[in-house]
């Protein structure tokens, strides 16, 4: 028979709070400045795959060559960043964030509209990586499974497809967050 503060079905472990040990706290720590010291090293690596068009059309433009042979430069507007969607292939949020870093560094850097930094365009995704170790460890918690959440976020750390995409000028990252974090809330919410 089920307790009534749970519903039918769910062990008890899920439902209750319990404290979460030192140590836990101390291996998610150490894997986030792992990944961050690892990943942080590649921010500047070449420019990949799908990268290339949301670099162009979302955050933040490319050289077009008139009829005369010159280049011109097409910069990308605020309202590209949010609404343009030709492709189905604008992570919007992250183009946004991705945007607001870009032009923050070339405001702080004081280049030129016609220069980007990777390190800037990808500071959204590797951050946003980096803080889903925390919210995986954080949702395991929640979940009840305590011993099992440091242990989580070690291995998310050193998982390649997450390294990549923590690197990614992309929003994979952020969609691991905030589905994380969603989880969590959901448990939490349906425990109040």
């Amino acid at each position: 028979m089920a307790d009534a503060t749970s519903p039918e079905g769910w062990p008890q472990r899920h439902w209750q709070q319990r404290p979460i040990p030192g140590w836990s706290v101390v291996l998610l720590i150490i894997a986030m400045l792992f990944a961050a010291g690892y990943r942080g090293r590649l921010l500047n690596r070449e420019i990949m795959r799908d990268e290339q068009d949301n670099l162009r059309r979302n955050i933040f433009g490319y050289h077009e060559r008139q009829a005369d042979g010159s280049l011109e430069f097409e910069d990308v507007s605020w309202q590209n960043s949010f609404f343009e969607n030709r492709l189905a292939n604008n992570p919007i949020l992250f183009s946004v964030l991705s945007h607001a870093s870009l032009n923050g560094w070339q405001k702080i850097a004081g280049a030129g509209n016609e220069r980007f930094s990777l390190v800037a365009v990808r500071l959204p995704a590797f951050l946003a990586g980096i803080a889903s170790l925390a919210a995986v460890w954080w949702a395991l918690n929640v979940f009840g499974f305590i011993r099992a959440a440091p242990v989580a976020a070690l291995l998310l750390a050193l998982h390649p497809y997450h390294a990549d995409y923590t690197l990614q000028a992309r929003g994979y990252s952020l969609v691991v967050l905030f589905v994380t974090l969603a989880a969590g809330c959901l448990l939490r919410a349906l425990n109040s």
